[in-house]
């Protein structure tokens, strides 16, 4: 990479930057409230934590699976090399 190419490209990022930078000073922003952001109710929270208990119950033997699957590899694995000496 030559000096000039990266001349110009950092002239070119002061470009955007320069172009950018001011539009969004001079934006106005409302920031919500914590009150406006996110209202969960006891009974909303409530059906979130009995969907995520379903859910982790009928993922459970793919879980197991997908853990017992490479230690019982690395167990038969490791069982072959001390019979071999």
């Amino acid at each position: 990479m030559s000096f000039s190419k990266s001349k110009f490209r950092i002239a070119g990022l002061t470009a955007v930057a320069g172009s950018v930078l001011p539009a969004l000073a001079s934006a106005t922003t409302t920031v919500p409230t914590a009150d406006s952001f996110l209202t969960l109710e006891a009974t909303d929270l409530a059906a979130i934590v009995s969907y995520v208990g379903t859910l982790t119950t009928d993922l459970m033997p793919i879980i197991a699976l997908a853990a017992g699957i490479p230690l019982a590899l690395f167990v038969i694995k490791k069982v072959i090399g001390m019979v071999k000496g």
